[in-house]
């Protein structure tokens, strides 16, 4: 309970107060933090530190921060200028295995953004995801094969302007994205083979999947996959997501990447969706690991913004950080 009041008081004077975005941000992964790792309902359990299990669940996370500042005053000619840059990457699970049952759930956040030159200058956002996924299997008389069906959904946290600016301050700047504008999200039934517990090959052969754009002034500018005129797309096909983990050096380095591709069965079957990510975590010291995270993403109905013309169009997308993160095991 006493936590419990706590978090509450927490809440209310970072978040609810707070004045600006980044740092509610900021004050929400802490006190997600707080909240996972002071509840009274973990506290009361049996927790094997060995295998970090709580009952039947597993749960764990990490916080990897990204900050960057340079100072100059009176510069000499050609030397650059001010910035400062921060971010983060937060990621938890909490996975429930018993008898035939498998439930796997991922929570993970990517946050940054830079700021260069003085204070008339905004702050432009580097990179912006949030993502909730969840599998639930049930295992029949085959050890290897499971009846499953995962929910997958991704949207962003901030507001984000032409040029990918957080203010729109002058109020000439379009607004390109918000939280839920836009929003993807899929269902797919099917069946999850694991040969190994290090591989999982799932496949649905009638996976629903939506692209959502809440804010209809946003919806109006069509770069996220939305027909002329409406603020949705709704696809039914088929998806195959592999999954590979594994651990090498004596489990200092672990290495986590999935494959996912979908076919819409109505629209273009033969032009696959992809989103490919691949996080390689090498252990520094107790708690503490080197991360670097690499994501290749492509879709015909999503705009990305093309290097060559600053234009949006079809193209594939790939992102890449190299951070330290903070390691948490409960």
């Amino acid at each position: 309970m006493i936590n419990s009041m706590i978090y509450k008081i927490y809440l209310h004077l970072f978040i609810v107060n707070s004045k600006y975005k980044i740092m509610r941000f900021l004050a929400f992964v802490i006190g997600l933090g707080m909240l996972l790792t002071t509840s009274d309902v973990i506290a009361q359990e049996t927790v094997d530190t060995t295998t970090t299990e709580v009952s039947d669940w597993k749960l764990g996370g990490g916080i990897g921060f990204d900050f960057a500042q340079l100072l100059q005053i009176n510069p000499k000619p050609g030397a650059g200028d001010n910035r400062i840059g921060l971010g983060g990457l937060s990621n938890w699970f909490a996975n429930y295995k018993k008898d035939n049952i498998n439930w796997e759930n991922n929570v993970s956040l990517q946050l940054s953004a830079q700021k260069v030159g003085f204070a008339d200058t905004l702050f432009i956002k580097n990179l912006d995801v949030f993502r909730f996924n969840s599998k639930f299997g049930f295992k029949g008389n085959n050890e290897k094969l499971f009846v499953a069906a995962e929910l997958q959904t991704q949207t962003l946290l901030l507001n984000t302007y032409e040029g990918n600016v957080l203010r729109n301050r002058d109020g000439d700047k379009q607004l390109i994205a918000k939280f839920l504008s836009p929003l993807t999200a899929s269902f797919s039934p099917g069946l999850d083979y694991k040969p190994k517990a290090n591989l999982s090959v799932f496949y649905s052969p009638i996976s629903y999947k939506l692209i959502y754009v809440n804010d209809p002034s946003v919806a109006a500018l069509n770069i996220h996959g939305n027909p002329v005129g409406e603020q949705s797309l709704r696809q039914m096909g088929s998806n195959l997501k592999v999954v590979y983990t594994n651990k090498f050096f004596e489990e200092k380095m672990n290495i986590n990447s999935s494959l996912d591709l979908y076919s819409n069965y109505l629209m273009n079957p033969q032009n696959l969706d992809i989103l490919w990510k691949t996080d390689i975590n090498i252990q520094l010291i107790k708690n503490v690991s080197l991360n670097l995270v690499t994501e290749l993403f492509y879709d015909d109905n999503v705009s990305v913004i093309l290097d060559s013309t600053g234009e949006p169009g079809v193209a594939l997308s790939f992102t890449e950080a190299l951070l330290i993160k903070y390691n948490i095991l409960f």
